[in-house]
């Protein structure tokens, strides 16, 4: 009885720590996931600014050259 109950005691605490080291690797897997999130929309925010940038630019360029037609078309 008594190898019985020390046995029960055993396998409980193995799924125990084999539950607990599962449980750690889905929150590493997750934190990562996380992470992976975060970079990619860091970059995702990097490509935005650099595309309003370039649009900015070329409303710019595009208004600059249209003063110039109207400027040619009065001579």
């Amino acid at each position: 009885m008594k190898k019985e109950l020390m046995e029960a005691f055993q396998k409980q605490a193995e799924q125990a720590s084999q539950q607990a080291a599962l449980q750690e690797e889905e929150m590493a897997r997750k934190t990562a996931e996380q992470a992976q999130q975060a970079r990619q929309c860091d970059d995702l925010m990097r490509n935005n600014q650099k595309l309003s940038e370039t649009i900015s630019n070329i409303e710019e360029r595009n208004r600059a050259l249209t003063q110039k037609v109207n400027s040619v078309k009065i001579y």
